[in-house]
């Protein structure tokens, strides 16, 4: 059993939970803090941070600079080993749109 378990872990067999918000407002300054809710015993192995959607100006989510149109970008992949991932959103002009950031906590069972 631990042999199979130790396999299939190296292959990335793991399960996914996937946390999304909606960003309210795309003209001002936004912080929001996910976080998974896994049950006692579980922990997060690593994580991926995907945003989505349509924007009128340019902006930087997470430090990363993005320009108007459509957007559809992993920003982040890989090991993650906390509870919740921080998200900040700052437009650089004026801005409209809507755009979608979801997390994906891959964890043991």
């Amino acid at each position: 059993t631990f042999y199979a378990l130790a396999t299939l872990s190296g292959c990335g067999y793991f399960l996914g939970t996937t946390k999304t918000h909606e960003m309210p407002d795309l003209s001002k300054k936004w912080t929001k803090v996910i976080k998974t809710d896994l049950a006692e015993g579980q922990n997060v192995h690593s994580a991926k941070f995907k945003v989505s959607g349509q924007s009128t100006g340019e902006f930087l989510l997470n430090e990363k600079k993005f320009k108007a149109g459509e957007i559809d970008t992993i920003l982040y992949q890989g090991d993650f080993y906390g509870d919740s991932f921080s998200i900040e959103y700052e437009p650089l002009e004026d801005n409209e749109g809507h755009l979608k950031v979801s997390v994906t906590y891959y964890h043991t069972n």
